[in-house]
């Protein structure tokens, strides 16, 4: 079997949680760290679109305007290369760009998380799977995409967490030391 990457579905495990409750406290766990790689990602926004990282500056507003991930996602790339062709910074593109590409790969987790269902199963646990009208997501023969218990939950959340730690000192390193820069553009 190939490795795994980080932000692919892992299999299912054998036991599930004791509770519904823990499984949901799982999710929301999980989900709260996405929230937190998104704000990240509008105060990105607004400075590449030249706003400052007020909570409510209009571009943070504007940027979470926008429904669907991959959509904030291309409109962060487009900003990025206007950003980055008036001020070219080689390196700092580069990362940007690799967290940009992480957010993407990691996104279809957490729609798996927020969409999926907690179902109690007699003897085997408490398990997190898509809904059974998401045909794209079950199967015709039943089988679901996802089958997960609290440790795959806290398996992505840990990396949603670190990837909002990354964007935020990508912010505090990067929106610093071009405050003044903005002040330049025409």
């Amino acid at each position: 079997m190939a490795e795994l990457n980080p932000w692919d579905r892992l299999p299912k495990p054998e036991r599930g949680a004791r509770t519904k409750s823990e499984l949901y406290t799982a999710v929301g766990a999980s989900l709260s760290q996405w929230e937190r790689t998104e704000e990240s990602l509008a105060e990105i926004f607004s400075f590449f679109v030249g706003g400052d990282l007020l909570d409510m500056s209009p571009a943070i507003r504007a940027y979470g305007s926008v429904v669907s991930f991959s959509s904030r996602a291309d409109m962060l790339d487009a900003a990025a290369t206007a950003y980055f062709y008036r001020k070219p910074n080689t390196d700092v593109e580069r990362q940007f760009g690799a967290l940009l590409k992480q957010c993407r790969q990691f996104s279809g987790r957490r729609n798996d998380i927020a969409h999926g269902r907690v179902h109690a199963i007699p003897k085997l646990g408490c398990f997190l799977l898509p809904g059974l009208f998401n045909s794209r997501k079950i199967k015709i023969d039943g089988d679901p995409a996802y089958f997960w218990a609290i440790r795959e939950i806290r398996h992505y959340r840990d990396y949603f967490s670190r990837l909002a730690g990354d964007l935020n000192e990508f912010v505090f390193d990067h929106s610093m030391f071009s405050q003044a820069e903005h002040e330049d553009l025409p």
